[in-house]
């Protein structure tokens, strides 16, 4: 039974950090997929009930990212640049005012 709960979390957990991670490169998404191999021993010492927290939790969350994939709209390429303001309405930087000396008496 040990077994076959600690596959399931395996399996659950990969699944689903593969696809948290399709925009990461490199490292990042390689110590995410290694995550979950190196909490195998500490699944296995705890109690099963919280194993099968730990996978229905994983699952639930690799559906809600596949729904959002499909759901939500694809994100457009480049940005939009906004269109430039008429001149008029375009104020120039203000120069910095110079201070005016005080003439004070000389000790």
């Amino acid at each position: 039974m040990l077994v076959a709960l600690v596959t399931a979390y395996l399996l659950s957990q990969i699944t689903s950090s593969l696809v948290a991670t399709r925009g990461l490169k490199g490292g990042q998404r390689g110590l995410m997929l290694a995550l979950p191999l190196l909490f195998v021993g500490i699944v296995a010492r705890f109690p099963a009930g919280l194993a099968v927290y730990w996978i229905t939790t994983s699952l639930w969350s690799l559906g809600q990212q596949l729904c959002l994939r499909r759901m939500a709209p694809a994100l457009p390429g480049p940005a939009v640049v906004a269109a430039p303001l008429p001149n008029e309405l375009v104020s120039e930087p203000s120069q910095p005012r110079k201070r005016k000396r005080k003439r004070g008496r000389r000790r």
